[in-house]
């Protein structure tokens, strides 16, 4: 079932709605989502009449990623793709672009690339020269291309080895905003470190969720609107355990990808917070920086408005009817934001 939000507010079919401290749910007559739930009530149809059965997916475990573009010129009218820059962005964004290409150590990037580091460096042209070299080599290291069928790789890998993991990689319809949904209790961070036996460089699970953390992030920013807006981070901790803890995991993503990667969180709504979730959050606390720290929300609570059998966790919430057709769609999803992405920094210009 294909779910969609915002914050504050993730609507299933326009029903379910997730209350938490200040946030709300909208009640005032919004044509706009209106008309945006019933394009997702037809796409859900549609999808649903086609579904491949459990035997063709086995058949087809590699997925044919041409066959997902099909839909991307109707999604991505749906998205606040807005590329305008301001001026004072704009500014900003030549200042690096002429420092990189003056630097016979980086490599040149896209104008989009250039305005993306503008937005989120606000004129620290020092710090988006530091964060270029260090993104340069994350994408070296782990042969990132920035493609769009790379990305659609790398996310249906990462959600093998953490099957229920991703809850949902979207943008909000009406601010442009990321949106991305995590269930902590199906991450198993000891996979990452388990060398695969024809590996002789790298170990591939590392590889995989280094990549995987990376689309994640570069797929909600398909346009300035969303780089600008920020990232809204849902995640679940009801079913948490030390299995799904280890520092060792947390600080070397930390290092190898978040710390380089341009982008904002706008919200981080922690739901269902058990005691080792708590404890989770305590221990990362030096990895994450004090801008992040101040918009974080633990001990959040899902809430029905008019459901009998209401769902309690984010898993029950985006993991409908079946983990593997929520997956399904979600990575079909995060490959049309990713193409998305690519048209764009296909066609701006500073």
């Amino acid at each position: 079932m294909m779910v969609r939000s915002q914050p504050g507010d993730l609507t299933m079919h326009g029903r379910a709605h997730l209350v938490a401290g200040a946030v709300d749910a909208p009640t005032e007559h919004d044509p706009v989502r209106e008309e945006y739930d019933c394009c997702v009530e037809e796409e859900y149809d549609d999808c649903s009449s086609t579904m491949r059965t459990e035997d063709e997916d086995t058949a087809e475990s590699d997925c044919d990623c041409e066959s997902l573009l099909e839909d991307d010129d109707e999604m991505t009218e749906r998205v606040d793709s807005s590329m305008d820059l301001e001026g004072q962005e704009r500014q900003w964004a030549l200042a690096i672009k002429a420092a990189v290409e003056a630097s016979s150590e980086l490599d040149n990037l896209t104008d989009m690339e250039y305005g993306q580091h503008a937005i989120i460096a606000q004129g620290n042209l020092a710090k988006a020269l530091k964060r270029i070299e260090g993104l340069q080599w994350c994408r070296k290291e782990f042969g990132i291309d920035n493609t769009a069928d790379q990305g659609y790789y790398f996310l249906e890998e990462t959600s093998k080895l953490h099957m229920g993991s991703l809850l949902t990689i979207d943008t909000c319809p009406i601010t442009g905003e990321g949106i991305l949904g995590w269930d902590l209790g199906a991450c198993f961070p000891q996979v990452a470190f388990e060398c695969h036996p024809n590996d002789t460089v790298m170990e591939r699970n590392w590889k995989i969720h280094a990549g995987g953390c990376y689309y994640v992030l570069h797929a909600v920013q398909p346009s300035f609107a969303a780089i600008r807006e920020g990232t809204f981070c849902l995640v679940d901790g009801h079913n948490m355990s030390w299995g799904n803890i280890s520092m060792m995991y947390q600080r070397r993503l930390h290092d190898e990808v978040w710390t380089h990667y341009p982008f904002k969180v706008k919200k981080i709504m922690e739901y269902n917070t058990n005691s080792i979730a708590a404890a989770f959050w305590s221990l990362m606390k030096p990895l994450i920086p004090k801008c992040i720290r101040n918009v974080m929300e633990l001990g959040c609570q899902v809430e029905f408005v008019d459901s009998k059998a209401a769902p309690r966790t984010l898993r029950e919430l985006y993991l409908q009817p079946s983990v593997e057709e929520s997956t399904f769609h979600m990575l079909k999803r995060a490959h049309q934001l990713l193409t998305l992405r690519a048209r764009n920094e296909a066609s701006f210009r500073l």
